[in-house]
């Protein structure tokens, strides 16, 4: 399962966020890739105000922040289901 972590360059709460994603995915087969919102007008309008946010991109279920390193390994296991 493929998951995006959106975030920007000078995002604090985003480098935290990244931190934490690593540690959540630690022994779970998930493919996790970071975007800048920066690079897409669309991205900026839809994320600008709550990044950093985790998104599945199969099922497009979102994790918002603020979300902790328990809530996001939690995320990415209840939504690495194939159906």
């Amino acid at each position: 399962m493929t998951f995006v972590l959106f975030g920007t360059d000078g995002c604090h709460l985003c480098d935290i966020a990244a931190q934490l994603v690593v540690v959540a995915a630690e022994g779970i087969e998930v493919t996790i890739y970071q975007e800048d919102i920066a690079e897409s007008d669309l991205l900026v309008e839809r994320y600008g105000t709550r990044i950093p946010v985790i998104l599945n991109e199969l099922t497009e279920q979102e994790l918002n922040w603020p979300f902790s390193a328990e809530q996001a390994r939690e995320f990415l296991l209840n939504n690495n289901k194939r159906n």
